[in-house]
């Protein structure tokens, strides 16, 4: 293990660490394959490879995590490795207890031995019992780390945004310590920028993650479009960034009034995003704009939790995302929104701020999106992609149009010299 004074990570890689004695690996694993669907979740069984040097790696998945569960049964108080994890994770929550929580989960009711675990004591867990089986327990850290997601808008460390940046909407930026790879690219294009909803995230007739949400509540295509109507009757009226913003605002935050009185949960949310998948060969292509230097942008006027959901690892493959952020009391309720500022027209001034961060110009720049609110940013690229064109404004502003569903068909329009 460590030294129990090392600092924490400057960067959080994991949501969840599962510390567990030897004999209850069966429940760690069990919790590893709820869990793991919705978080990124480390336990050392599923997640080390061959050659791992194991001391090192878990150490390190530890620091990098965001919560340390612990599973505490009659045999921690003989784990000597399990013991080590916890007094790490109880060092960690003291040095910054904004970047590590510790989770105690009590596989039966605490007794003299469990009670007393070094550290413990003190901190608010969870027992499982008839009411609370390993399921619900499941459910409640998931709603913690939604609660965490939204408390913190722009996730780890001080991000490297200059003074004055508005960021609503800002769910992920590199820290201030951050060095883009633009010098090793010998690419046309530095920066590539990526819609989510129907372009890296499909479904049968998927296109709007808050569609989905509306159609799944049942409410009616008229409060719909009112709504909508509102807001481009207000943009319209004075197109001012300030304007415009506010109007957006307004429109998520009635949205989402319509949400609350419907009774929309985190749990629903899920339920809502299940059908969905990742477009074919995303992770892959991702990964290999960033090994050629290329710094990765999602822009989305969609909502955070169908990211959470169905690419859980979103933030080890983007530097920076943005996108609406909804918010949720500790039972799983829908509490409220932080409403994104760069939909719209404000996409193509996401991908400006980019580009000063990075030190590149829009004629650097590549966009793969694919519906009308996506025209700003396709004009403010030099390379547009329309992948899907699900409409005839993506279509008819769009440099390329790929139909087929497999990302990768954007690599040779990217890697152009």
């Amino acid at each position: 293990m460590p030294p129990l004074s090392e600092p924490p990570p400057p960067t959080v890689r994991w949501d969840f660490f599962l510390a567990h004695a030897h004999a209850d690996a069966a429940v760690a694993h069990r919790l590893y394959d709820l869990l793991s669907p919705h978080a990124r979740v480390f336990l050392d069984a599923a997640c080390l490879k061959l050659g791992d040097d194991w001391d090192h790696q878990i150490a390190q998945a530890q620091r990098e995590s965001w919560v340390t569960v612990v599973l505490v049964s009659g045999r921690t108080a003989k784990a000597y490795y399990q013991r080590e994890e916890v007094a790490a994770a109880i060092q960690q929550a003291r040095q910054n207890a904004d970047t590590h929580r510790v989770v105690p989960i009590y596989l039966s009711p605490p007794d003299q031995d469990t009670a007393t675990v070094y550290g413990l004591r003190l901190k608010q867990g969870l027992t499982l019992s008839e009411s609370l089986p390993l399921e619900g327990a499941a459910e409640k850290l998931r709603n913690l780390i939604a609660q965490l997601q939204a408390s913190e808008p722009v996730k780890g460390p001080t991000p490297s945004l200059p003074p004055g940046t508005d960021t609503r909407g800002i769910w992920q930026a590199p820290p201030a310590s951050w060095v883009a790879p633009i010098a090793a690219n010998r690419w046309r294009y530095k920066v590539i920028a990526f819609d989510v909803d129907g372009t890296l995230l499909r479904g049968t007739g998927f296109e709007f993650s808050w569609s989905r949400i509306w159609t799944s509540l049942n409410v009616s295509k008229a409060v719909q479009n009112e709504l909508r109507r509102e807001y481009r009757r207000t943009a319209e009226a004075d197109p001012s960034p300030s304007s415009r913003i506010a109007a957006y605002q307004k429109w998520c935050q009635e949205a989402v009034g319509h949400f609350k009185r419907r009774g929309l949960t985190r749990d629903r949310l899920r339920q809502i995003t299940t059908p969905l998948e990742l477009t074919k060969n995303c992770r892959d292509t991702l990964r290999k704009l960033r090994e050629n230097g290329l710094v990765i942008v999602l822009v989305s006027g969609g909502i955070q939790t169908f990211l959470e959901d169905r690419f859980p690892d979103v933030r080890d493959y983007a530097d920076f995302i943005f996108i609406n952020q909804l918010t949720f009391a500790p039972d799983g309720a829908l509490q409220g929104i932080h409403p994104s500022s760069y939909d719209f027209e404000g996409k193509a001034e996401a991908l400006d701020l980019v580009c000063q961060q990075v030190g590149c110009t829009a004629d650097e720049t590549a966009f793969v999106g694919d519906h009308f609110n996506d025209e700003a940013i396709m004009l403010r690229a030099k390379l547009s992609i329309a992948y899907p064109p699900q409409d005839s404004v993506s279509e008819g502003v769009a440099s390329v149009s790929i139909r087929e569903d497999d990302l990768s068909l954007i690599l040779p329009h990217v890697f152009v010299e």
